[in-house]
């Protein structure tokens, strides 16, 4: 659980505290397993940002993440994410069962930078973790702004065999724009799941965006689901993947291990 919200804490606060709150150790990663709607087998798991603030308690990123923009630290804290993510991949190789593969977040600006391929180059040999086990998501917004420079950017780290993911999918990109984009899979945004399956246009846009990805040949994840209802109907339009708190809470990498890993 998360403790604490943005309007309680005076931002500039929040800008003092996270330098030494990412030099230290009060950064965590959490993963929340995505699994077959089918049969409830973990594919994936997405690393979620925690921060463990000595006074405040755990926090998630919802708290803290403006301050870091305009700070200056995000792109600071994502390389410190996939870092963390590499080496937690690393460290399953041995003695856990399949292939997992864990996905990080990544704001537009830093998706978009020419560098981060190599980033994520240099950090995987020193892990001795494979690439292709490393994916990122970025949001539909970022993905449609992305340009000429942005998309060369993407394709660099696509071509480390790293999957790209489009999250918060609605269908606001259109069709052309997304066949030019080096991505794998769609995320259906939470906001639209919520309201499955009573409200007809969500269902509607969900449909859209399971047609969209099988057009292109990619994969369709659901997120936020919260109750059988939304999980049978989206079975019912296609969706094979999904993820929320019906099938785990987001948990430390030790918990993940007793309960789905080693299990």
């Amino acid at each position: 659980m998360t403790s604490g919200t943005a309007r309680d804490w005076d931002p500039a606060e929040i800008t003092d505290a996270l330098p030494g709150a990412i030099a230290g150790e009060e950064m965590h990663l959490y993963f929340q397993p995505v699994v077959s709607l089918a049969d409830r087998t973990a594919t994936k798991l997405e690393a979620l940002l925690r921060w463990e603030h000595p006074e405040r308690g755990m926090l998630g990123p919802g708290v803290f993440m403006e301050a870091l923009q305009a700070g200056g630290l995000q792109s600071e804290l994502e390389e410190w994410t996939i870092r963390e993510a590499l080496h937690q991949l690393a460290y399953w190789s041995d003695g856990i069962p399949g292939q997992l593969s864990i996905s990080v977040n990544l704001a537009g600006p830093h998706a978009f930078e020419g560098g981060l391929a190599e980033v994520i180059r240099a950090t995987a040999d020193g892990a001795g973790a494979s690439m292709q086990r490393l994916g990122i998501e970025i949001s539909e917004a970022v993905a449609g702004g992305a340009d000429r420079d942005g998309r060369q950017a993407l394709r660099e780290i696509s071509d480390l065999g790293v999957d790209i993911t489009v999250d918060d999918f609605s269908g606001r990109i259109e069709l052309d724009e997304l066949r030019r984009l080096p991505i794998s899979a769609l995320k259906i945004g939470r906001t639209i799941v919520a309201g499955i399956p009573d409200d007809p246009t969500m269902l509607e846009i969900a449909s859209m965006a399971i047609s969209r990805g099988r057009e292109l040949g990619l994969g369709v994840i659901a997120t936020g689901i919260e109750n059988p209802g939304q999980a049978a109907s989206l079975r019912e339009i296609g969706c094979r993947y999904g993820q929320g708190f019906l099938y785990s809470v987001p948990m430390p990498a030790e918990v993940l291990e007793e309960r789905i890993l080693r299990g």
